[in-house]
Order: C-alpha cells, then structure tokens, then sequence
C-alpha cells in the first residue's frame, strides 16, 4: 500500500501575502502622515477652540443677580433696613479666593445681590439688622439664571424656655394639653408670649402674660386621629417654639393604646355618717393620665372624701385600681365627676338620707 501523501505549503505565496500586507501598511501610514502634516495644525486649532468654548460657556460662572427676601420667622412681616452679604468662591476655584458681596436694597425686604456666580454651591448669605433681631442667613446655591433666597430672621427675647424636652403620653384619638415652663428674665416689664408649631397635630396655643422675673406654665394642646392598633407609631415628635423667636423644645409623646376608666359603683347611697368603697380602675391597654375627682359646691357638702383629694391628678397604668372612700356628711343628692385625659367623664351619684 503506497503511504499517504501530504500538500506541502507554498512558502513563496505565503512570503508573497506578507509582503503585499507589509506594503499597504505602509502606504496607509505614508497618507495619514501626509495628511497630519497638512491638516494637523488645522485640526489641532479646532480642539484647543472647542475646549476653550467649553470652558467658557460650561465651566466658566457667569454673573447674575440674586434678590434675598428677608422676612420675620413665622408673622412672615418684610425687614428693612438690614445689611445683607454673601460670601463665596466661585469655579474653577483656579487664581480666586473668598469674595464678598454686599447687597443693596429694593424695598419691600428685598435685597440685590449683584454679580454672583452662577452655578456655584456653599454660597452663605448673612443677614444683621441692628436691634430687634438676631444675626441670619442661609447656605445658598446658584443656578444658570437669576434666582430669590428667602431669609427668616428671628426677634431677640428675653423669654427663655425652662425645659428643653417636654415628655408626656396620648391616646390614639384625643385632644390632650401639655405645659411648657417659661421664664421671664426682664426684670422690669411683663411680656405676652405664645408658642408655634409646625409638626404637631392640630396644635393650638393658649397666649399668656408672664410677669417680670416670674416663671409660669404656657399650655399646648395637640389632637390625634389614629384607630386604636397595635400598628400606630410609638411617638408623636415634633417641637415648639416661643412665637417669632429661636426659642425652643423638642416634644416627644408616646402614643398609647385607647384608655378605659372604670368605676365599679355607679352611685352611692348612705345613710350620715356611712362610709363607702369605690374603686377607680384602667381596664384599657393604654395609661391614664390626668385621673381627677371634681364636684360642684352642694354635692361637696354632702360628703367627705379620703384616700384621693379633689382636683387631685393621678395616673393609671393599664389595670390598676385606686381606691376613694366616701363619707356622708349631709342629706341630700349630688354627683361626683371622674374625669381623666382622653377619656369621657363618669358619674358617681350620691343619695344621702338622715336614716
């Protein structure tokens, strides 16, 4: 059998392939050379023009104006007559430093702020008005064009609030007060005060005149809307602060499972002289806060009370009782109201005979 044969590869097309490559390679990089050496300059120019355009249009801040409008913190009253400037540095930050800028004013708390770079962060704005208010400002940044700060300026006081937290509790639908201790340190005059909020729940102030030297208690109320659930937040927070002023409190409330006050007497009928149990409970999952006995003059005539006095605040944790012993003093019938925050008011009637 003859052994098999095999093609042998021709060397001088493979050499001739090579050869023909090397060549169009060559001629290929001679054009390109030719044409760099003709238009290199040319094309050269046309970048540097367009990177210097970029830079001018894109990179490069233009000036604009900015109008800072400067109004009283919460009346939202305009302020003439302060002195408004903005410091800055503006981009590329290559050959600059920190600019000051002082406006001028245009009326109506209104204020210009001319040839300030657009498109710059961090830029701060001051404001002062000798007198009535506290130094202002704001960190500020510029877009491509024209643009309004709004500045709050706040009035200098002599109120200082005496706790800077205010803790307390309320249930999931109810309409509760809390008392924020003030102190006047103007030894001389009285002054009004009111509080504001604006991250409380239907708030609402009482207004109140605090003498001078003196420190008393401004009241708040808030309500709550939410269903009686495990699913309700943990807290209500917020805070207050004295109106027009800096002065202020943060406000952090726990907000409980719905109470349930209970007596386990719906009345009492003795005879003078006879003595009766009645027993105050918390049969909710949520605490009571603010349980008091009142009565009106006939019917605190007719008896006596012991264990818990009139008008006297106490709180009841979810299932506690609390017990108040009632004497008969008098004849004749009345009532004693039990009452507590977020809850209705129960009766207690009294019914008392001579025998």
């Amino acid at each position: 059998m003859p052994a098999p044969r095999f093609d042998e590869t021709d060397s001088e097309d493979e050499e001739d392939s090579g050869q023909k490559a090397a060549k169009a390679a060559q001629a290929i990089f001679a054009q390109g050379k030719d044409i760099g050496e003709k238009y290199g300059a040319a094309i050269l120019t046309v970048l540097v023009l367009f990177g210097l355009l970029y830079f001018w249009f894109v990179i490069v801040p233009k000036p604009l104006t900015v109008t800072v409008s400067v109004i009283e913190a919460d009346t939202g009253l305009t302020i003439t007559g302060a002195q408004v400037s903005a410091d800055y540095l503006a981009s590329p930050y290559i050959f600059t430093s920190v600019k000051k800028n002082f406006a001028s004013p245009q009326g109506d708390g209104e204020y210009a702020l001319r040839n300030v770079p657009s498109n710059t962060d961090n830029i701060t704005i001051s404001v002062k008005k000798s007198g009535d208010y506290e130094n202002g400002g704001i960190v500020f940044s510029t877009g491509a064009s024209a643009d309004t700060a709004y500045v709050k300026m706040f009035k200098k006081t002599q109120l200082q609030i005496e706790s800077k937290v205010i803790f307390g509790s309320i249930g999931p639908s109810c309409t509760k007060s809390f008392n924020v201790p003030i102190n006047n340190t103007n030894m001389e005059n009285d002054l009004d005060i009111a509080l504001v909020s604006t991250n409380l729940p239907y708030f609402v102030s009482d207004k109140k005149t605090i003498a001078a030297g003196e420190t008393a208690n401004v009241s708040f109320s808030i309500m709550t809307s939410y269903p009686d659930s495990d699913k309700n937040p943990a807290f209500i927070a917020g805070e207050v602060h004295i109106v027009g002023t800096s002065k202020r409190a943060v406000v952090n409330l726990t907000l409980t499972r719905k109470p349930e006050l209970r007596l386990d007497s719906a009345e009492i009928v003795n005879k003078i002289g006879e003595v009766k149990l009645v027993k105050i409970s918390n049969a909710g999952k949520g605490r009571i806060t603010g349980v008091r006995l009142t009565m009106d003059d006939a019917s605190r005539d007719l008896v006596g009370l012991t264990g818990i006095a009139e008008n006297e605040e106490f709180d009841l944790e979810p299932g506690q009782v609390k017990p108040v012993y009632v004497t008969a003093r008098t004849q004749g019938e009345g009532f004693i109201s039990v009452g507590a925050d977020c809850t209705t008011p129960l009766a207690l009637a009294l019914k008392i005979s001579a025998d």
